[in-house]
C-alpha cells in the first residue's frame, strides 16, 4: 500500500510540474502578442487597445476595436504604489473614458499606466485581450 502511495504522489507531483509549466509557456506566449506602448498592435485574439497619455485630473479615452462587449481597464502606478485602477465597459463605438484623479492614494503628480482590454469570463474572472501602456503628467 505504501509503495502505491509512493508511486500516486510522484505522478501528482509530475501533473503538478507540467501544469505549471503549460501556464508559465502560455503567459509568456501571451505577454508577446500584447500591445505596448500605446500603438495599440492587434493581439492573438485580434482585439487591440490604445489610450493616450494623460494630464492629472484630466481625463483620456481608451480606443477598444476588434472584439465586441469590450471592457477597458487602466491601472496607474505612482512611486511604486497602485494609484489608479478603473474599469469602464466599452461603448457602441468601442470607447471607454477614464477620469485620472484624483483619488484617495494619488492627490497629484504624475503616474506610469498600463490600459488593458478584456472581457469577463464565465466564472467572473478578468481576462485580458490586449494592453498598452500610457503616461499621465502631473
Amino acid at each position: 500500500m505504501r509503495i502505491r502511495s509512493v508511486i500516486s504522489h510522484s505522478a501528482q507531483a509530475v501533473l503538478e510540474g507540467a501544469l505549471i509549466s503549460f501556464i508559465v509557456v502560455g503567459l509568456i506566449a501571451g505577454s508577446a502578442f500584447a500591445a505596448k506602448g500605446g500603438g495599440g498592435g492587434r493581439t492573438a485574439s485580434g482585439v487591440s487597445i490604445s489610450v493616450p497619455n494623460g494630464v492629472f485630473g484630466g481625463t483620456t479615452t481608451a480606443t477598444v476595436t476588434g472584439g465586441s462587449g469590450e471592457w477597458a481597464h487602466i491601472i496607474c502606478m505612482q512611486n511604486g504604489q497602485t494609484a489608479l485602477l478603473s474599469w469602464e465597459p466599452t461603448d457602441s463605438t468601442g470607447h471607454a473614458s477614464f477620469q485620472l484623479g484624483p483619488t484617495s492614494s494619488w492627490t497629484s503628480g504624475s503616474a506610469s499606466c498600463t490600459g488593458q482590454a478584456g472581457h469577463y469570463d464565465n466564472r467572473s474572472r478578468w481576462q485580458t485581450d490586449a494592453s498598452t501602456t500610457f503616461s499621465v503628467s502631473g
